[in-house]
Formats: structure tokens, sequence, C-alpha cells
């Protein structure tokens, strides 16, 4: 299986996605997160090839970004009270209106992921993106280190 982590650069829950940026391969399996529930997909090696190629020669991975869809998100950040309500009382209206809810991210959460094709395409091409995004709690990133 192979899975990756990274920080969230930026998430922006009107538009619905955001990119991950120091990305990094989970080497030791044992660490990665298990979800109750969840099935465990593993990454797509075509995908990756392509996101890793798309550096232009880069073959550092903390320097390249990936995208990350709302509804590609398992686990979302936790919200400060105050964040949640804030963030609910501005979006709440809108998302009703679309009848679901953004799962989000925050600037700076340590997340999991696997690397998969998008559903969506750009210029009819698919493009690698991070899917079953989990975001990583204090405890998980203290034992996974």
């Amino acid at each position: 299986m192979t899975k990756f982590r990274g920080t969230v650069k930026w998430f922006d829950p009107t538009k619905g996605f955001g990119f991950i940026t120091s990305v990094q391969k989970v080497e030791d399996e044992s660490k990665c997160i298990k979800i109750h529930d969840v099935e465990q997909k593993d990454s797509d090696k075509d995908a990756v090839d392509k996101w890793m190629k798309n550096a232009e020669g880069e073959k550092d991975l903390v320097t390249k970004d990936i995208f990350c869809h709302h509804t590609s998100i398992i686990r979302e950040s936790s919200f400060s009270e105050a964040d949640s309500h804030q963030r609910n009382s501005f979006h709440s209206n809108e998302n009703d209106q679309r009848n679901y809810v953004v799962k989000k991210l925050k600037q700076g959460d340590k997340v999991e992921f696997v690397i998969c094709w998008s559903n969506k395409t750009v210029d009819n091409q698919k493009q690698p993106q991070a899917i079953d995004v989990i975001a990583l709690t204090q405890e998980e990133i203290s034992e996974t280190e």
C-alpha cells in the first residue's frame, strides 16, 4: 500500500478545494492510519508517476503540491467552537441550498492520503489528486513520528 503524508497549504471551503504541500511517502505501512469501516485504498501508480513528472524534473516531493477536493476528505479537521460558529454562520445558508456539507481542512493540518486520478478532467485530461484524505490528530502525529 502506498500512502502519503503532507501539510495543508490552503483550503477554501467556499470553493470546496485546496492544496496539500510537503508531501512525503509513508515508508512504514504499519504507521498508516486505519479508519474503522472505511475500505483502505492504494495509490494508483500511474497517477503517482504523472504527478511526480509534472514537477518538471523536480525529484523532491516536498516542493510539490497536490490538489484536494472536499469530496475526497474522509476525516476533516477539528475546529474550535469559535471557528465552527464563524464558518457555519457564513457558509450554512449556501450549503443548505446545495443540500450538502463541505468537509473542511485548515491551513497547516497534517494529513494522510492516497494519490489517484480525479473524476473530473482539465482540458480533457484526468489529473492526479489526493483522495481518502484524513486529517491527523496530534496523538496520531506523535505516534507516527
